[in-house]
């Protein structure tokens, strides 16, 4: 069986219910384990008040935020900035899961980048081809 080397894709990752749940959870232990601290109840205040304002960023940016990731034959990929795609070339610290991807990629000019892509922001089989692309470009391997 050959490799079907003439694979393209263009990825439109949406917001997802899955990481906003994620995070909520997260900020929700870190509130309760600032209360749980033995330090002076101002503190407390302040730390409870930081990760707060820490949970409404970080839902604030998940709602607005998209993500388009392209994919061509020549094992190249992109990424949509303003209205143009930029090259970008994917680290091997990526992440590949059934459920979750962990995508760090770097631009050309040395700009690093990651974002987490859950299962629910891509149809099914949107996800499994963006794994699969992953895995037939060798990601990391440059």
């Amino acid at each position: 069986m050959s490799k079907n080397t003439e694979r393209s894709i263009d990825v439109k990752v949406k917001p997802s219910e899955w990481r906003i749940v994620a995070v909520s959870v997260m900020h929700a232990l870190t509130l309760f384990a600032c209360w749980l601290n033995s330090i002076a109840l101002v503190f407390k205040i302040v730390l409870g008040l930081l990760v707060l304002f820490s949970g409404w960023l970080a839902l604030m940016r998940q709602q607005r935020q998209e993500i388009y990731l392209r994919y061509n034959s020549e094992l190249n990929w992109w990424l949509r900035s303003d209205n143009e795609y930029l090259p970008i070339r994917i680290e091997s610290t990526t992440v590949l899961s059934r459920f979750l991807i962990i995508l760090h990629w770097v631009q050309d000019d040395n700009r690093r980048g990651r974002f987490a892509i859950f299962r629910d922001a891509l149809p099914a089989s949107e996800f499994r081809s963006l794994l699969v692309c992953l895995k037939v470009s060798a990601y990391g391997q440059s």
